[in-house]
């Protein structure tokens, strides 16, 4: 007997832009009031839906980039529920089952003390920002009103107050950041890292996202703005939506020892996971050691493209005050041509380009112009928290004590061994729905 296609009250199955995968409901040959929810690619099941939602609970089936989410809310709640693979909400009548693999109980264990090596050259960094955050859609929904860098982290933190935290405690004191999507989440995010770890913070509001360089050249364009920026000062600059403990400080000597333009923190990646990142190759890649000068950039390349070179770059990178002459320069040059290109299509020109990039423009123009370009090898955990999955998996090996992060003394308000995360304040609002949950779930708090 063949499952027929249907239609449940409460249940939508949403498409998300630029996910490929687009689902229908079907209604079970074998159990009655049993009902599949099936990707159009494939002819296995994605989750299972027995009985019948209470009237005004809604579910829908999501199709981020990082794979299946199940949302479960309620417009007389104040919480939404996101269920990834192996996830299963009980309610009275129904029960929601989100198939794949489920996430391993956590053991919560002490913190492990991470090292940092001392540096005297730098005291200034700055995370960017200003991203748009659809990659971990739907964590990052309007009605949330959160940010990528702005998602809860362990306990009360987030993520870009973790990456606070990383920064004081290797020696960094000021820190920029440029701002775009859910603006006010982030600031709020930064002032409380700040007040916790006795860091100042600059902001770079941006009217829209100008590129990995953007917000460094916006500053050093107007230096007026930004008294205490220090222009004789390497500058870190790193990506606001990662989790990490690399030892950054060791990355910033050992560009000072290469007296180098740039240098770019990598590791070394698996052969399975060449294509998910940009490699970096370098003169030494044929080395045990791959760090050195570098000799090309390959953007998500294939084994065969990759050859010997299993550097992927972090996003950590570290500029001299000697490039930051050029970055003004290049920028111009980058303008002058596209302009030209518009002229030649009797388009009008464009008064300033789209975006100007670290990977894309800045690095390769080192290169073209024979400046050192670096590449090191980090050490530590480093993780971009890319989708859904990418991020609870990460914040489950928090929550195991594998990234040296200050666990709440309160953990049952934050995680559930069963498999649930809680973010700050939901935990008494879920315990008033009374749903059974386990195996994959975060419970959120509409904003």
């Amino acid at each position: 007997m063949l499952a027929t296609q249907t239609q449940l009250e409460g249940v939508s199955l949403f498409h998300a832009t630029g996910a490929k995968q687009e689902y229908r409901l079907l209604e079970s040959p074998l159990k009655k009031d049993q009902f599949l929810i099936q990707r159009l690619d494939v002819e296995t099941p994605v989750a299972c839906i027995e009985g019948h939602l209470p009237k005004g609970l809604h579910f829908e089936a999501y199709a981020s980039r990082g794979g299946d989410v199940g949302v479960l809310h309620s417009q007389d709640s104040k919480l939404v529920y996101f269920l990834l693979p192996g996830a299963t909400v009980q309610g009275n009548g129904f029960k929601i089952a989100l198939f794949g693999e489920t996430l391993p109980p956590v053991q919560a264990q002490q913190k492990l003390e991470t090292t940092a090596s001392q540096q005297s050259f730098t005291k200034q960094a700055m995370i960017l920002g200003a991203g748009l955050g659809t990659r971990i859609l739907p964590l990052t929904e309007d009605y949330l009103s959160l940010a990528k860098p702005a998602l809860p982290w362990v306990g009360d933190s987030t993520v870009i107050g973790s990456l606070v935290g990383l920064l004081a405690k290797q020696g960094i004191e000021r820190i920029y950041v440029n701002t775009f999507f859910q603006r006010e989440s982030v600031q709020n995010a930064l002032n409380e890292a700040a007040k916790t770890h006795g860091v100042e913070w600059f902001e770079i509001p941006e009217e829209r996202p100008t590129g990995t360089a953007g917000g460094v050249l916006h500053i050093l364009n107007h230096l007026d703005e930004f008294p205490s920026f220090n222009p004789e000062e390497p500058l870190l600059v790193l990506q606001g939506d990662a989790v990490s403990n690399v030892d950054l400080a060791a990355l910033i000597n050992v560009h000072e020892a290469n007296k180098a333009s740039a240098t770019v923190g990598c590791q070394i990646v698996a052969d399975e996971d060449v294509p998910k990142f940009g490699i970096v190759a370098t003169h030494s890649t044929d080395a045990h050691d791959q760090s050195g000068r570098v000799r090309t950039f390959l953007e998500k390349p294939s084994l065969a493209q990759a050859g010997s070179s299993r550097l992927a770059s972090t996003g950590f990178y570290v500029l001299a005050p000697s490039l930051f002459a050029y970055l003004k320069t290049w920028y111009q040059e980058r303008l002058q041509t596209v302009q030209a290109e518009a002229k030649t299509k009797s388009e009008t020109p464009p008064t300033e380009l789209k975006e100007f990039d670290f990977a894309q423009d800045v690095f390769n123009m080192c290169l073209k112009a024979n400046l050192p370009l670096y590449a090191q090898e980090v050490e530590g955990f480093w993780c971009d928290i890319g989708n859904p999955a990418q991020y609870v998996e990460t914040l489950a090996m928090a929550y195991r004590g594998e990234l040296g992060e200050a666990l709440p003394e309160a953990l049952a308000d934050y995680y559930h061994d069963a498999g649930v995360f809680y973010w700050q304040g939901s935990k008494a609002l879920a315990e008033k729905d009374g749903l059974m949950l386990s195996g994959g779930v975060v419970v959120a708090q509409k904003r």
